[in-house]
């Protein structure tokens, strides 16, 4: 059991938007992203398909 205050952080075998998505949705915090990031063609692109939807007001 993880208590309530603790940050629960997926660290490895992120390759994908969708296993982000999938991550979160399991309660997940945070990730860390190693080598997909590094390998990707384009690392901007691959970075904001992790990155969740904000709502516009949260941007700056």
């Amino acid at each position: 059991t993880v208590p309530p205050q603790a940050l629960l952080v997926s660290e490895s075998g992120i390759r994908s938007g969708e296993d982000a998505r999938r991550l979160a949705a399991a309660g997940v915090d945070a990730i860390l992203v190693g080598e997909a990031l590094v390998r990707a063609e384009d690392p901007r692109a691959f970075a904001r398909e992790l990155t969740p939807e904000r709502d516009s007001r949260s941007r700056r």
